[in-house]
């Protein structure tokens, strides 16, 4: 489970033709992504990362982000056009498409932290750039089998050369790709859980033009399968779905979770 860190920091933009502007600069896992965040709200839909400093308009600038909630989470997803009004996911996102999740509470706090230290700063404004929607919408169950699906190996039965830990009936990884594939399309209901006690990892090497492995961690929470995807498909939390369950509950390698 990947939960990352925010740090917001404002500071003076200083340009020729509108005055000074306060802007954020953004940490996230103490990478620093952008200087040029104009000031959002805990509950905006949409943040634009990289904005045009001398026209606070939104769509001016790049690094989007569409703003999700579910279960005590803040999900950013990156997004590669500017006018983010869509609701559907599926859209809005390329293939490396990155999603970080944040604590909701410590989102927020975060957030009004930053717009209160700004009131600090004396400046000739402080803009705000809003998404169309103030109301956080939630990450639906549609929108995570996207993300899911976003990333997931398609050519998987060309493509498993190996797979860890070792299958005496299926050596290459295949059929659980295949399986899996499926149990993520047929999924009508994902729920988010806490990291189990224990878990074991799944490593499926594949054969693509930069070779690259699925990996995925396995473990149990009251009794039912969770799955962390940590990489091919990605996605930061543990979840669980009555369709994976079905798929693990005939894999021998997770007989003694």
């Amino acid at each position: 489970m990947t939960l990352n860190t925010l740090r917001i920091e404002p500071h003076i933009i200083e340009t020729g033709s509108i005055g000074n502007r306060i802007m954020w600069k953004i940490w996230i896992d103490d990478k620093k992504v952008t200087d040029t965040c104009y000031p959002f709200m805990p509950n905006d839909t949409g943040i634009e990362l990289n904005s045009y400093v001398e026209f606070p308009q939104w769509g001016y600038g790049d690094g989007h982000v569409v703003v999700r909630s579910k279960q005590g989470y803040v999900f950013w997803i990156e997004v590669v056009i500017g006018a983010i009004y869509d609701t559907d996911i599926q859209m809005m996102i390329s293939d490396d498409s990155y999603v970080k999740v944040f604590l909701l509470n410590k989102y927020g706090q975060q957030v009004k932290q930053a717009h209160f230290e700004s009131t600090k700063i004396k400046a000739d404004s402080l803009e705000q750039i809003h998404s169309e929607s103030s109301l956080l919408l939630p990450l639906t169950q549609r929108d995570i089998s996207v993300l899911l699906k976003n990333n997931y190996p398609i050519s998987f039965h060309e493509t498993a050369i190996y797979r860890e830990p070792k299958s005496s009936t299926d050596t290459t990884g295949t059929i659980i790709l295949r399986r899996m594939g499926i149990a993520i399309n047929n999924s009508s209901e994902f729920t988010i859980v806490d990291p189990p006690e224990k878990s074991v990892e799944l490593r499926i090497g594949l054969d693509e033009a930069e070779f690259t492995e699925t990996i995925w961690h396995i473990g149990k929470v009251n009794e039912q399968f969770a799955i962390y995807f940590e990489q091919k498909p990605s996605f930061p939390v543990w979840l669980q779905s009555l369709e994976f369950d079905k798929v693990l509950s005939q894999e021998s390698f997770v007989k003694d979770l």
